[in-house]
């Protein structure tokens, strides 16, 4: 299959398979099936097909970027989302990784786990 079929046949599955209630639901489930449609093309570095999976990947992060278009004009709260999420990874880590030994700021990486 070539990569525009991946992606196409990722946001079908998507779309098919999650449960959809909201327009930034619909579009979050869009733009995940875009990137993941295309994630079986990465490993064609030297091959023919390298023009058509660069063409996939660019239409995959082009429809990521009209998602977070979409995302700040009918402010759906997507990047929110993501953004406090991956904050929280980082809080978390640096918790665990750093070497201050104060009690509350443990219990403040704690409490943004939850």
């Amino acid at each position: 299959m070539m990569s525009k079929t991946h992606l196409t046949v990722g946001m079908a599955d998507a779309l098919a398979f999650t449960s959809i209630n909201t327009p930034a639901e619909c579009a979050i489930a869009i733009a995940g099936g875009a990137i993941g449609g295309v994630l079986a093309d990465v490993d064609t570095l030297d091959n023919d097909y390298h023009a058509d999976a660069l063409i996939g990947e660019l239409l995959a992060f082009g429809t990521l970027g009209i998602v977070f278009v979409l995302d700040h004009f009918f402010k759906w709260g997507i990047c929110n989302s993501i953004a406090g999420k991956i904050a929280n990874k980082v809080f978390m880590w640096l918790g665990f990784i750093a070497t201050i030994e104060l009690f509350i700021y443990r219990v403040l990486v704690i409490m943004s786990l939850i």
